[in-house]
C-alpha cells in the first residue's frame, strides 16, 4: 500500500481543522448555539485562525463579559492589578466576567472559588498550555502560553464552568 503524501501545510490545516469541529461540539455539549460560529476549516497557507475566532465566541455565549488581553496588543481597558494574578506574562489572556464567583464573593465563599482554581487551574495540553486563574470578586482568566488544539482548553474551562456552577449552587441554595 503506498503511503499518502501531502504538504505539511494541508496536514495542519486538516489537524487544525478536525480541532476546530471538536471545539464546536464542546461548545455544543455545553448549551451553546454555535449555528452562527465561524466557519470551521484552516487554510494554514492563507494564515487563517479561526480557532481563536471560534473559541472567543463560544466563551462570549457562555458568559456575562469576556476582554482579551493581547501581550504585544493595544490593551487600554485591562488594569496591572488585573494582570498580576499571573506570576508570567502569558500571550493572550481571556478575562470572563461570571455572575456566579461574584454572588460568591458577595456571600464570602471567594475563598471556596480561590480553592478550586488553586486545583483545576493549569492545563498542559497537545501544544496548548493554559492557566485559568481567580479574578476575585469579578470572574477568572485564562492565560494561554501556547497556541495549538483550543478544543482542549475549551474542554478545561466548561470543566471549571461546571465546579463553578455546582459550587454556587451549594452555597446559594443554603
Amino acid at each position: 500500500m503506498e503511503p499518502i503524501i501531502m504538504p505539511v501545510e494541508d496536514y495542519y490545516s486538516y489537524q487544525q481543522s478536525i480541532s476546530n469541529l471538536a471545539l464546536l461540539k464542546v461548545f455544543h455539549d455545553a448549551g451553546v448555539n454555535v449555528s452562527t460560529f465561524s466557519q470551521f476549516m484552516e487554510m494554514s497557507g492563507w494564515g487563517t485562525n479561526q480557532g481563536f475566532d471560534i473559541f472567543l465566541e463560544g466563551l462570549n455565549a457562555m458568559f456575562y463579559e469576556v476582554f482579551v488581553y493581547e501581550y504585544y496588543g493595544d490593551n487600554s481597558t485591562i488594569a496591572d492589578e488585573d494582570l498580576a494574578i499571573f506570576e508570567s506574562s502569558p500571550e493572550v489572556i481571556y478575562f470572563i466576567e461570571d455572575p456566579s464567583i461574584q454572588s460568591l464573593y458577595r456571600i464570602d465563599q471567594g475563598q471556596k472559588v480561590e480553592r478550586l482554581f488553586e486545583s483545576v487551574g493549569d492545563f498542559d495540553g497537545n501544544y496548548s498550555c493554559c492557566e485559568c486563574r481567580c479574578w476575585p470578586n469579578k470572574g477568572f482568566a485564562v492565560g494561554m502560553y501556547g497556541f495549538g488544539f483550543l478544543h482542549e482548553v475549551a474542554q478545561h474551562v466548561v470543566h471549571i464552568m461546571t465546579q463553578l456552577d455546582r459550587l454556587h449552587e451549594l452555597e446559594v441554595s443554603k
